[in-house]
């Protein structure tokens, strides 16, 4: 049976493993971003947090926000890709595309 994308850990895994590949701590992550450490760790539970928590937690992790959320690399993605049908996988890299134009305002 297909994963579906709620099954998987497709936003926390990418910040605390981009987090932890750095030697940070939560705290030391709070300190490069400005965010709190108590928003970072709501965020790498899966937790919503606003918009300028994410991108300052990007900018300190020094990657694209995109890539908090979804890591195409992931053995999660590819299993999903892999068991998606066609409509399915149209339908990821469409949510894909949005996330990279980034937020509506």
């Amino acid at each position: 049976m297909p994963r579906s994308p709620s099954q998987l850990s497709l936003g926390k895994p990418s910040v605390r493993s981009r987090r932890r590949a750095r030697g940070w701590t939560q705290v030391d992550l709070s300190v490069h971003s400005g965010v709190s450490q108590s928003v970072i760790s709501d965020f790498e539970r899966g937790k919503t947090i606003e918009w300028p928590s994410i991108f300052a937690i990007a900018e300190a992790l020094e990657c694209q926000w995109q890539e908090l959320f979804i890591d195409p690399d992931s053995p999660d993605f590819n299993l999903l890709m892999a068991d998606a049908t066609p409509e399915e996988r149209q339908h990821y890299f469409d949510t894909l595309k949005m996330m990279k134009s980034g937020p509506r305002r």
